[in-house]
């Protein structure tokens, strides 16, 4: 608020514990590059450092202060123009910054932590076209107490609802409607959305 200007640095899974020590509440005036170990690299356009071991990093000018309440865990919300990015040219897969070369960790509240990489990072495609729409699906479906938010979710997502008559019933496929919302969500459960439709024509057919 001083300066005007700030340096929003994201933290990699390498630094989190010097970043854990220049969260510590150090008397105003004290420079923290030195007491966690991090290392200060001249910004392009603000006086702030960046943050030397960051591999996404932005340099903001301020624009706005936002107070949150005085209240105890109240807060500032900063607003910012982004005048410059600063990404580590090894972040970038075919492209695109991806989630295990950035290996980033967030803050979920007091002492604990999330690591944004490897098995904890999962993709969800986006819609292609005009989705079906979750008003679109048929009650039957909506009323199940099997099917959950996100299987329902994902059957929204669809182009649309199935032909009806062109559902070929294959032996081994349950016929009471219970069983088949077990199977719906089981075989949403696997990724396989085509066989999952398939299922929902013999529901609606049931």
């Amino acid at each position: 608020m001083a300066t005007g200007e700030f340096v929003i640095a994201a933290v990699s899974h390498a630094m989190l514990h010097q970043m854990n020590v220049a969260s510590a509440e150090w008397p105003d005036g004290v420079d923290e590059f030195p007491k966690c170990g991090l290392t200060p690299v001249p910004a392009q356009f603000i006086g702030p450092a960046l943050v030397g071991e960051s591999p996404f990093q932005m340099e903001c000018r301020l624009k706005q202060v936002v107070e949150l309440g005085t209240g105890p865990g109240s807060g500032l919300l900063l607003l910012g123009e982004v005048l410059a990015f600063h990404v580590r040219e090894a972040c970038f897969v075919d492209g695109i910054l991806h989630p295990d070369a950035l290996d980033l960790v967030g803050r979920n509240g007091g002492a604990f932590y999330s690591r944004a990489s490897g098995k904890a990072v999962f993709q969800v495609p986006k819609p292609s076209g005009k989705p079906l729409g979750f008003d679109a699906l048929p009650e039957v479906l909506k009323r199940s107490h099997i099917l959950t938010g996100n299987d329902l979710g994902l059957l929204a997502n669809g182009p649309g609802l199935p032909d009806l008559p062109a559902i070929i019933r294959k032996p081994g496929d349950p016929v009471a409607p219970a069983d088949l919302d077990h199977a719906i969500h089981r075989t949403l459960g696997l990724g396989d959305v085509d066989e999952a439709w398939r299922l929902v024509g013999l529901r609606l057919k049931a």
